[in-house]
């Protein structure tokens, strides 16, 4: 009996790329907006009018979400690659292949099929009957002249 081992798994390194960039963008974004927003709130307490500042900590909020909104779309992708690629391995076949030289074709059966019928009792039978006669052609339907019946053309 044939040792059945699976094949070797292969380290996919772009994917696990995907996973890396995906979870740091996440923590990027959430970092750039909770720092955003504490500017914010620190210049709304403060009372002061500065809105050079007001609008970079916007910006940096608004930025920042689009970047965890990437993060959050590459780990979907990765996860779903993940899973594909799972499932092919699974539904890898396991057993091994013969070679080609173990079969020959002299090893090769013929089988003869029982002729199927729809009488279960009368066995089936074939006649010689003599070749029905082709049907006439319109010598005319060939010619591309003709009018009478070419249904394309107009009169």
């Amino acid at each position: 009996m044939s040792q059945i081992t699976p094949a070797a798994t292969k380290v996919n390194l772009p994917l696990i790329a995907l996973w890396i960039v995906s979870i740091v963008a996440v923590v990027g974004g959430y970092l750039l907006v909770t720092s955003s927003n504490s500017n914010q709130s620190a210049i709304y307490t403060a009372g002061k009018a500065d809105y050079p500042g007001l609008f970079a900590a916007q910006s940096g909020a608004a930025i920042g979400t689009a970047i965890i909104g990437a993060g959050v779309l590459g780990f979907l992708i990765a996860l779903a690659v993940h899973a594909h690629l799972q499932g092919v391995q699974k539904a890898a076949v396991l057993t091994p292949i013969a070679p080609a030289s173990v079969y020959e074709l002299d090893d090769i059966a013929t089988v003869d099929a029982p002729a199927l019928s729809t009488d279960s009792a009368a066995p089936a039978t074939v006649t010689n009957a003599p070749a029905a006669e082709a049907p006439a052609t319109n010598p005319t339907s060939n010619n591309p002249t003709s009018t009478e019946s070419d249904p394309h053309s107009t009169r």
